[in-house]
């Protein structure tokens, strides 16, 4: 989305992003079995190049929570008709350089290369 600070702002966006699923069932102990992922921007990507009109294209996560293990666990994460996922930007990192005998065509932003983290629902205890 277009603003008055992308002048100053460095593109393409290639920061690491996360995004974390928050459990609402034990915020007041450390059992919480929030779901992250984490993954880096695709630079190839215009959805990440400076906007040159209102809004550029969409990204996002097919695989971050399937609907089936959303569902059988919705009473963690939906409370009162609410939903928390907290996103977070590291502006401090630096995006992964892999080495050039990798596969042709690997960047970081690959599935083998975004960190999901989740618990095992069904053996939870």
């Amino acid at each position: 989305m277009r603003s008055d600070y992308d002048a100053i702002l460095h593109w393409p966006f290639s920061y690491e992003v996360s995004f974390c699923l928050i459990d609402q069932s034990t915020l007041n102990n450390n059992n919480q079995r929030n779901i992250t992922v984490a993954f880096w921007p695709d630079i190839r990507s215009t959805c990440f190049h400076r906007p040159v009109n209102n809004m550029n294209d969409g990204y996002g996560k097919k695989e971050f929570l399937s609907l089936v293990e959303f569902e059988q666990n919705k009473n963690l994460y939906v409370r009162d008709n609410t939903m928390f996922i907290e996103a977070n930007i590291n502006f401090l990192s630096e995006r992964p350089v892999l080495s050039s005998i990798s596969h042709a065509g690997e960047s970081p932003n690959d599935e083998k290369h975004i960190d999901t983290i989740s618990e095992d629902f069904m053996n939870a205890s």
